[in-house]
Protein backbone atom coordinates (compact mmCIF):
# COMPACT_ATOMS: atom_id res chain seq x y z
CA UNK A 1 0.00 0.00 0.00
CA UNK A 2 1.23 3.80 -1.23
CA UNK A 3 2.31 5.91 1.92
CA UNK A 4 3.41 9.52 0.67
CA UNK A 5 2.73 12.68 3.00
CA UNK A 6 -0.92 11.15 3.60
CA UNK A 7 -3.02 9.04 5.95
CA UNK A 8 -4.21 5.63 4.40
CA UNK A 9 -7.28 6.15 2.83
CA UNK A 10 -9.99 3.12 4.38
CA UNK A 11 -13.17 2.89 3.15
CA UNK A 12 -15.61 1.34 5.58
CA UNK A 13 -18.63 -0.75 4.22
CA UNK A 14 -21.52 -1.24 6.60
CA UNK A 15 -23.85 -4.43 5.95
CA UNK A 16 -25.83 -4.00 9.27
CA UNK A 17 -25.87 -6.98 11.86
CA UNK A 18 -25.01 -6.80 15.85
CA UNK A 19 -22.44 -4.03 15.32
CA UNK A 20 -24.64 -1.69 13.82
CA UNK A 21 -27.74 -2.49 16.50
CA UNK A 22 -28.93 -0.32 19.07
CA UNK A 23 -30.78 -0.69 22.51
CA UNK A 24 -32.98 1.27 24.36
CA UNK A 25 -31.17 0.22 27.88
CA UNK A 26 -27.54 -0.37 28.32
CA UNK A 27 -27.56 -3.84 29.43
CA UNK A 28 -30.04 -5.60 26.83
CA UNK A 29 -27.55 -8.35 25.01
CA UNK A 30 -30.67 -10.58 23.48
CA UNK A 31 -33.74 -8.42 22.46
CA UNK A 32 -31.58 -5.70 20.32
CA UNK A 33 -32.36 -4.64 16.90
CA UNK A 34 -33.73 -1.41 14.92
CA UNK A 35 -33.09 0.91 14.44
CA UNK A 36 -29.44 0.23 14.23
CA UNK A 37 -26.93 2.55 13.51
CA UNK A 38 -25.09 3.87 10.03
CA UNK A 39 -21.95 2.91 9.28
CA UNK A 40 -21.08 6.79 9.72
CA UNK A 41 -22.56 7.28 12.93
CA UNK A 42 -20.07 4.38 14.21
CA UNK A 43 -17.73 6.36 12.54
CA UNK A 44 -18.18 9.19 14.27
CA UNK A 45 -18.05 7.89 17.85
CA UNK A 46 -14.20 6.42 16.71
CA UNK A 47 -13.11 9.77 14.93
CA UNK A 48 -11.03 11.36 17.34
CA UNK A 49 -9.34 7.94 18.15
CA UNK A 50 -8.80 7.50 14.33
CA UNK A 51 -7.77 10.71 13.33
CA UNK A 52 -4.13 10.12 12.89
CA UNK A 53 -4.84 7.07 11.97
CA UNK A 54 -6.33 6.93 8.66
CA UNK A 55 -8.81 9.10 6.52
CA UNK A 56 -12.35 7.15 6.59
CA UNK A 57 -15.18 7.32 4.31
CA UNK A 58 -18.19 4.95 4.82
CA UNK A 59 -20.92 3.60 2.57
CA UNK A 60 -23.75 1.91 4.01
CA UNK A 61 -24.68 -1.29 1.32
CA UNK A 62 -26.87 -3.28 3.51
CA UNK A 63 -28.75 -3.34 7.09
CA UNK A 64 -29.64 -6.30 8.18
CA UNK A 65 -28.63 -9.32 10.03
CA UNK A 66 -25.94 -11.52 8.19
CA UNK A 67 -28.39 -14.31 8.37
CA UNK A 68 -30.73 -12.76 6.21
CA UNK A 69 -28.57 -12.14 3.42
CA UNK A 70 -28.44 -14.40 0.18
CA UNK A 71 -26.01 -15.08 -2.37
CA UNK A 72 -27.06 -12.27 -4.20
CA UNK A 73 -26.56 -9.64 -1.55
CA UNK A 74 -22.94 -11.40 -1.35
CA UNK A 75 -22.42 -10.50 -5.12
CA UNK A 76 -23.39 -7.18 -4.24
CA UNK A 77 -21.12 -6.32 -1.47
CA UNK A 78 -18.06 -8.00 -3.73
CA UNK A 79 -19.02 -5.26 -6.37
CA UNK A 80 -19.07 -2.90 -3.11
CA UNK A 81 -15.76 -3.61 -2.15
CA UNK A 82 -14.03 -3.62 -5.71
CA UNK A 83 -15.68 -0.23 -6.47
CA UNK A 84 -14.12 1.11 -3.18
CA UNK A 85 -10.85 -0.96 -4.26
CA UNK A 86 -10.49 1.65 -6.98
CA UNK A 87 -9.68 4.65 -5.04
CA UNK A 88 -9.06 3.19 -1.44
CA UNK A 89 -5.91 2.10 0.22
CA UNK A 90 -8.17 -0.23 2.32
CA UNK A 91 -11.63 -1.84 3.12
CA UNK A 92 -13.12 -2.70 6.41
CA UNK A 93 -16.62 -4.33 5.97
CA UNK A 94 -18.86 -4.29 9.10
CA UNK A 95 -21.44 -7.17 9.13
CA UNK A 96 -23.34 -9.66 11.85
CA UNK A 97 -21.11 -12.14 13.06
CA UNK A 98 -23.85 -15.25 12.45
CA UNK A 99 -22.35 -15.41 8.46
CA UNK A 100 -19.47 -13.62 9.02
CA UNK A 101 -16.79 -16.29 7.99
CA UNK A 102 -18.96 -17.19 4.71
CA UNK A 103 -18.98 -13.43 4.19
CA UNK A 104 -15.33 -13.10 4.47
CA UNK A 105 -14.14 -16.14 2.66
CA UNK A 106 -16.97 -15.22 0.03
CA UNK A 107 -14.96 -11.89 -0.33
CA UNK A 108 -11.67 -13.65 -0.18
CA UNK A 109 -12.80 -15.32 -3.54
CA UNK A 110 -13.94 -12.47 -4.99
CA UNK A 111 -11.80 -9.30 -4.33
CA UNK A 112 -8.51 -8.46 -4.95
CA UNK A 113 -5.47 -9.60 -2.31
CA UNK A 114 -3.05 -6.58 -3.21
CA UNK A 115 -4.33 -4.23 -0.45
CA UNK A 116 -6.14 -4.86 2.25
CA UNK A 117 -9.39 -6.09 3.21
CA UNK A 118 -10.96 -6.58 6.43
CA UNK A 119 -14.05 -8.02 8.01
CA UNK A 120 -15.18 -7.19 11.53
CA UNK A 121 -18.56 -7.52 13.82
CA UNK A 122 -19.49 -7.74 17.48
CA UNK A 123 -21.41 -10.18 19.68
CA UNK A 124 -22.89 -7.12 20.82
CA UNK A 125 -25.05 -4.57 20.15
CA UNK A 126 -23.18 -0.90 19.90
CA UNK A 127 -25.00 1.63 22.15
CA UNK A 128 -27.96 3.00 23.00
CA UNK A 129 -30.44 4.78 20.98
CA UNK A 130 -32.59 7.80 22.45
CA UNK A 131 -35.71 7.83 20.16
CA UNK A 132 -35.92 11.22 21.21
CA UNK A 133 -32.53 12.01 19.64
CA UNK A 134 -31.72 10.48 16.39
CA UNK A 135 -27.63 11.28 16.59
CA UNK A 136 -24.11 9.67 16.56
CA UNK A 137 -24.16 6.76 19.54
CA UNK A 138 -22.79 8.10 22.68
CA UNK A 139 -24.22 5.46 25.18
CA UNK A 140 -22.63 2.74 25.14
CA UNK A 141 -24.38 -0.75 25.59
CA UNK A 142 -22.47 -2.18 29.13
CA UNK A 143 -19.44 -4.81 27.49
CA UNK A 144 -19.71 -3.89 24.11
CA UNK A 145 -16.97 -5.38 22.06
CA UNK A 146 -18.44 -3.39 18.64
CA UNK A 147 -16.06 -0.15 19.23
CA UNK A 148 -12.94 -2.40 20.01
CA UNK A 149 -13.58 -4.75 17.08
CA UNK A 150 -14.15 -1.64 14.66
CA UNK A 151 -11.28 0.52 15.65
CA UNK A 152 -9.36 -2.79 15.42
CA UNK A 153 -10.09 -3.65 11.98
CA UNK A 154 -9.32 0.08 10.68
CA UNK A 155 -6.01 -0.18 12.42
CA UNK A 156 -5.34 -3.51 10.62
CA UNK A 157 -6.60 -2.02 7.17
CA UNK A 158 -4.23 1.30 7.42
CA UNK A 159 -1.38 -0.29 8.14
CA UNK A 160 -1.13 -2.14 5.29
CA UNK A 161 0.50 -5.33 6.86
CA UNK A 162 -2.50 -7.79 5.57
CA UNK A 163 -1.74 -6.97 2.09
CA UNK A 164 -1.65 -10.05 -0.21
CA UNK A 165 -3.16 -12.32 2.45
CA UNK A 166 -6.39 -12.24 1.06
CA UNK A 167 -9.60 -11.27 3.26
CA UNK A 168 -8.91 -11.26 6.86
CA UNK A 169 -11.18 -10.95 9.84
CA UNK A 170 -10.47 -8.80 13.28
CA UNK A 171 -12.40 -9.72 15.87
CA UNK A 172 -11.53 -9.72 19.43
CA UNK A 173 -7.58 -8.24 18.70
CA UNK A 174 -6.90 -11.47 16.90
CA UNK A 175 -6.64 -11.34 13.43
CA UNK A 176 -7.72 -14.63 10.73
CA UNK A 177 -7.64 -15.82 7.54
CA UNK A 178 -10.65 -15.86 6.00
CA UNK A 179 -10.29 -19.28 3.97
CA UNK A 180 -10.22 -21.02 8.14
CA UNK A 181 -12.38 -18.52 10.90
CA UNK A 182 -15.48 -20.46 12.21
CA UNK A 183 -17.67 -19.22 14.59
CA UNK A 184 -17.56 -21.72 17.25
CA UNK A 185 -19.71 -20.13 19.88
CA UNK A 186 -23.46 -18.42 19.74
CA UNK A 187 -23.17 -15.88 22.76
CA UNK A 188 -19.62 -15.37 24.21
CA UNK A 189 -17.62 -12.11 22.52
CA UNK A 190 -14.69 -14.45 21.49
CA UNK A 191 -16.42 -17.01 19.15
CA UNK A 192 -13.83 -16.99 16.42
CA UNK A 193 -11.29 -19.43 16.04
CA UNK A 194 -9.10 -20.58 13.04
CA UNK A 195 -8.98 -24.42 13.52
CA UNK A 196 -5.67 -26.21 13.44
CA UNK A 197 -4.19 -23.72 11.74
CA UNK A 198 -4.54 -20.93 14.34
CA UNK A 199 -5.05 -16.65 13.99
CA UNK A 200 -2.22 -15.27 11.54
CA UNK A 201 -1.87 -12.28 14.04
CA UNK A 202 -2.98 -10.03 17.35
CA UNK A 203 -3.46 -6.33 17.87
CA UNK A 204 -1.45 -4.88 20.62
CA UNK A 205 -2.22 -0.82 21.42
CA UNK A 206 -1.51 0.75 18.23
CA UNK A 207 0.50 -2.27 16.83
CA UNK A 208 -0.30 -5.45 14.42
CA UNK A 209 1.28 -8.33 15.32
CA UNK A 210 1.68 -10.46 12.24
CA UNK A 211 2.60 -14.61 12.99
CA UNK A 212 2.43 -16.02 9.76
CA UNK A 213 1.70 -15.67 6.18
CA UNK A 214 -1.20 -17.07 4.48
CA UNK A 215 -0.91 -19.31 1.46
CA UNK A 216 -3.54 -18.31 -1.07
CA UNK A 217 -4.07 -20.07 -4.63
CA UNK A 218 -2.14 -19.13 -7.55
CA UNK A 219 -2.76 -16.11 -9.69
CA UNK A 220 -2.30 -12.54 -9.36
CA UNK A 221 -2.97 -11.43 -6.14
CA UNK A 222 -4.41 -7.80 -7.81
CA UNK A 223 -6.97 -9.45 -9.36
CA UNK A 224 -10.19 -11.82 -7.57
CA UNK A 225 -9.16 -15.67 -8.11
CA UNK A 226 -13.10 -15.23 -9.44
CA UNK A 227 -14.12 -12.45 -11.38
CA UNK A 228 -17.60 -11.63 -10.80
CA UNK A 229 -17.34 -8.29 -12.93
CA UNK A 230 -20.08 -9.42 -15.17
CA UNK A 231 -22.47 -10.42 -12.68
CA UNK A 232 -25.02 -9.05 -11.68
CA UNK A 233 -26.36 -9.20 -8.06
CA UNK A 234 -29.78 -9.81 -9.38
CA UNK A 235 -29.23 -12.52 -11.20
CA UNK A 236 -30.23 -16.11 -9.87
CA UNK A 237 -27.74 -17.93 -8.73
CA UNK A 238 -27.04 -21.16 -8.79
CA UNK A 239 -28.61 -23.14 -5.97
CA UNK A 240 -26.10 -25.41 -3.54
CA UNK A 241 -27.71 -27.19 -0.38
CA UNK A 242 -26.01 -28.86 2.06
CA UNK A 243 -26.67 -32.31 3.64
CA UNK A 244 -24.67 -33.98 6.66
CA UNK A 245 -23.95 -37.38 7.02
CA UNK A 246 -24.28 -39.55 10.25
CA UNK A 247 -25.45 -43.53 11.23
CA UNK A 248 -28.45 -44.80 9.71
CA UNK A 249 -29.12 -41.43 7.28
CA UNK A 250 -31.23 -41.90 4.24
CA UNK A 251 -30.87 -40.25 0.56
CA UNK A 252 -34.36 -39.10 0.75
CA UNK A 253 -33.33 -35.68 0.60
CA UNK A 254 -30.97 -35.62 -2.10
CA UNK A 255 -34.13 -36.85 -4.13
CA UNK A 256 -36.02 -34.02 -3.01
CA UNK A 257 -33.03 -31.66 -3.75
CA UNK A 258 -32.57 -32.77 -7.16
CA UNK A 259 -36.34 -32.99 -7.88
CA UNK A 260 -36.55 -28.99 -6.75
CA UNK A 261 -33.70 -28.14 -9.23
CA UNK A 262 -30.52 -27.77 -7.31
CA UNK A 263 -27.24 -27.26 -9.49
CA UNK A 264 -24.78 -28.94 -6.63
CA UNK A 265 -24.45 -30.39 -3.20
CA UNK A 266 -22.50 -30.37 -0.18
CA UNK A 267 -21.73 -33.50 2.33
CA UNK A 268 -20.63 -33.07 5.66
CA UNK A 269 -18.94 -36.68 6.05
CA UNK A 270 -18.14 -38.30 8.94
CA UNK A 271 -13.94 -38.42 9.79
CA UNK A 272 -12.41 -38.08 6.57
CA UNK A 273 -15.40 -38.64 4.02
CA UNK A 274 -17.60 -41.45 5.19
CA UNK A 275 -21.14 -41.37 4.07
CA UNK A 276 -23.71 -44.01 5.52
CA UNK A 277 -25.16 -46.68 2.88
CA UNK A 278 -28.34 -44.70 2.29
CA UNK A 279 -27.10 -41.19 1.94
CA UNK A 280 -23.76 -42.44 -0.42
CA UNK A 281 -26.22 -44.54 -2.30
CA UNK A 282 -28.97 -41.63 -3.42
CA UNK A 283 -25.86 -39.01 -4.20
CA UNK A 284 -23.78 -41.08 -6.07
CA UNK A 285 -26.87 -41.52 -8.18
CA UNK A 286 -27.23 -38.07 -8.48
CA UNK A 287 -23.51 -37.39 -9.56
CA UNK A 288 -23.46 -40.00 -11.92
CA UNK A 289 -26.33 -37.98 -13.19
CA UNK A 290 -24.35 -35.05 -13.54
CA UNK A 291 -24.62 -33.16 -10.49
CA UNK A 292 -21.57 -32.08 -8.87
CA UNK A 293 -21.58 -33.73 -5.16
CA UNK A 294 -18.86 -32.05 -2.80
CA UNK A 295 -17.31 -34.06 0.39
CA UNK A 296 -15.91 -32.50 3.51
CA UNK A 297 -15.73 -33.30 6.79
CA UNK A 298 -18.19 -32.39 9.55
CA UNK A 299 -15.86 -32.53 12.09
CA UNK A 300 -14.29 -28.92 11.44
CA UNK A 301 -10.87 -29.90 10.81
CA UNK A 302 -9.07 -32.01 8.27
CA UNK A 303 -9.66 -33.36 4.70
CA UNK A 304 -11.32 -35.71 3.08
CA UNK A 305 -10.33 -38.78 0.54
CA UNK A 306 -12.72 -39.60 -2.39
CA UNK A 307 -13.88 -42.71 -1.65
CA UNK A 308 -15.98 -43.40 -4.18
CA UNK A 309 -14.86 -41.92 -7.40
CA UNK A 310 -17.94 -39.38 -7.50
CA UNK A 311 -16.99 -37.07 -4.61
CA UNK A 312 -15.45 -33.68 -5.81
CA UNK A 313 -13.20 -32.68 -3.05
CA UNK A 314 -12.61 -29.36 -1.11
CA UNK A 315 -9.60 -29.97 1.17
CA UNK A 316 -10.19 -29.13 4.95
CA UNK A 317 -13.39 -26.60 4.38
CA UNK A 318 -15.91 -25.92 6.53
CA UNK A 319 -19.19 -27.26 4.89
CA UNK A 320 -20.61 -23.70 4.44
CA UNK A 321 -17.41 -22.65 2.89
CA UNK A 322 -17.22 -25.22 0.72
CA UNK A 323 -21.07 -24.33 -0.55
CA UNK A 324 -20.26 -20.77 -1.58
CA UNK A 325 -17.40 -21.70 -3.71
CA UNK A 326 -19.46 -24.78 -5.52
CA UNK A 327 -21.49 -21.67 -5.87
CA UNK A 328 -18.79 -19.59 -7.05
CA UNK A 329 -17.36 -22.56 -9.87
CA UNK A 330 -20.67 -23.27 -10.94
CA UNK A 331 -20.79 -19.33 -11.83
CA UNK A 332 -17.59 -19.26 -13.90
CA UNK A 333 -16.87 -23.00 -15.08
CA UNK A 334 -19.26 -24.99 -17.82
CA UNK A 335 -17.38 -28.39 -17.53
CA UNK A 336 -17.62 -30.80 -15.10
CA UNK A 337 -14.47 -31.62 -15.72
CA UNK A 338 -12.92 -27.89 -15.18
CA UNK A 339 -14.73 -27.74 -12.47
CA UNK A 340 -13.77 -30.19 -10.39
CA UNK A 341 -10.08 -28.70 -11.24
CA UNK A 342 -11.33 -25.28 -9.86
CA UNK A 343 -12.67 -26.90 -6.63
CA UNK A 344 -9.55 -28.37 -6.15
CA UNK A 345 -7.31 -25.54 -6.84
CA UNK A 346 -9.29 -22.74 -5.02
CA UNK A 347 -9.62 -25.35 -2.36
CA UNK A 348 -6.68 -26.44 -1.57
CA UNK A 349 -3.63 -24.07 -1.46
CA UNK A 350 -0.55 -24.78 -1.35
CA UNK A 351 3.39 -23.97 -1.12
CA UNK A 352 4.65 -23.63 -4.60
CA UNK A 353 5.40 -26.93 -6.45
CA UNK A 354 3.21 -28.45 -4.27
CA UNK A 355 -0.07 -29.91 -3.86
CA UNK A 356 -1.99 -32.26 -0.84
CA UNK A 357 -3.27 -35.06 -3.00
CA UNK A 358 -6.32 -35.25 -0.72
Amino acid sequence: MTRLSRLPHVAVIGLGGTIASSTLVPDDLITYGAPGFHVDELLEYLRPELLNVAELDGEQVLASGSSALGIADLVRVSHAVNDALTTADAVVVTSGSDALEEIAYWLDLTVPADRPVIVTGSMRPFAVRDPERPAPPTRLVHGTDGPANLLAAIRVAASGVTAGQGVVVVFGDLLHAARDVVKRHSTLPDPFESPVSGPIGYVFGGSVVLHRHVLRPPGDPAKPLVDLADRVAGDEPPRVEILISYPGGGGEAVEAYVNAGVRGLVIAGMGFGSISNGLAAAAGRAAQEGLPVVCVSRTGAGSTVAKRGWEILAGDLAPTKARLLLILALLVEQSSARLADTMVRLAMPAAPGKRDAT
